[in-house]
């Protein structure tokens, strides 16, 4: 391990913390402190950080299967936010409100619970840090520091809050948290859609193969998780992972990429939208989002370019493939007829 200077060298201070829950019998109220060390993983622009691994430790938790663990004071650890908001409408990593709501949020920063730790990583720089990318490169560490604590140990601690950055200011410390808000309208469900629906999802369902029906479950299973998910990697695996299996027995030339856009123009023709399949896959930027799978699953890339943009537009798409399974018309106000508007409907004749 490469030696690194003391933290009080540094100009900026930093630490984020990993707030989790345990199941074993910890040592109250101690902290366990790593030598400094450069970070091997750097951030998005290069520069590597300094820093050191605590462990810090609260009061125990007697018996954890039988009762609930009970708040402690502010003075036994530091307040942290467990990702619990009391408006909005929560949904994995955001939180969904409709475009007429005004919602307030409020985050409730909270102090350490019996039977808390926390992996904290104290972070020194001679420079100011962007602190989006010092928070992904912080989860990662701490990520990996909870994996190998249980591993070692053999406990079955769990985060119970999303990884939190302060930055030292003055005397004090400024918080870092940030809530992403999405904005969707809230649509009223007709009785005669209700009762419809029913009846052709039954519909769709008969016509099915066993085996297509396994896949589109797969399929329908993975989207829902995508929804419900908090790591945002795993999020885009799962959106990935039901396209995939959503055109499993897609017969077209170019592999998944093929499948998919194949699967996505026979979709839009089929709605009155006839369009290529070579179109689709240029406008809907296809091969980039199956490079940015790659990165992430043989690269181990957490964050590929605009990987936000990407998440976005794979989601859209995954939907509107598992639309196309169940039978369901194009979603005409959904995010990818903005996509295809340079893209004249006219007939084609590729075959593929």
């Amino acid at each position: 391990m490469t030696a690194a200077p003391p933290q009080p060298d540094f100009k900026h201070i930093y630490v984020a913390i990993l707030r989790c829950r345990t199941y074993c019998d910890w040592p109250p109220s101690g902290r366990f402190i790593s030598g400094a060390y450069y970070e091997p993983v750097t951030l998005a622009n290069g520069q590597q950080i300094c820093l050191s691994v605590h462990v810090a430790t609260y009061g125990p938790r007697a018996r954890p299967e039988m009762s609930p663990a009970r708040p402690l004071t502010p003075a036994e650890g530091p307040i942290v936010w467990r990702g619990h908001i009391g408006v909005g409408f929560p949904l994995g990593f955001q939180i969904v409100k409709a475009p007429q709501d005004s919602i307030e949020v409020v985050l409730n920063y909270e102090p350490p619970y019996e039977g808390d730790i926390d992996i904290q990583l104290h972070i020194g720089s001679e420079v100011a840090l962007p602190t989006d990318q010092l928070t992904t490169v912080a989860s990662q560490v701490c990520s990996s520091a909870l994996a190998y604590m249980n591993l070692a140990v053999g406990d079955l601690a769990t985060p119970v809050a999303p990884v939190q950055v302060r930055e030292l200011v003055g005397s004090g410390w400024k918080f870092l948290s940030t809530v992403s808000l999405a904005v969707r309208a809230r649509e009223p469900i007709a009785l005669e859609s209700a009762a419809e629906f029913v009846e052709r999802f039954a519909e769709s369902r008969v016509a099915l193969s066993p085996v297509e029906a396994r896949a589109l479950d797969v399929a329908a299973r993975r989207y829902l998780t995508s929804q419900t998910e908090t790591d945002p990697v795993d999020r885009y695996c799962d959106l990935w992972e039901s396209c995939e299996f959503a055109t499993m027995f897609e017969r077209a030339k170019g592999g998944k990429v093929g499948r998919i856009a194949q699967a996505l123009a026979t979709h839009l023709t089929s709605s009155r939208r006839p369009i290529a399949k070579a179109r689709v896959e240029t406008l809907l930027d296809i091969h980039e989002l199956y490079d940015a799978r790659g990165r992430i699953v043989h690269e181990a890339i957490d964050a590929p370019d605009e990987f936000e943009r990407k998440t976005q537009l794979l989601e859209a798409i995954a939907a509107e493939l598992l639309r196309f399974r169940f039978k369901l018309p194009f979603n005409e106000r959904g995010p990818i007829p903005a996509r295809l508007s340079d893209a004249s409907p006219r007939p084609t004749t590729e075959q593929s």
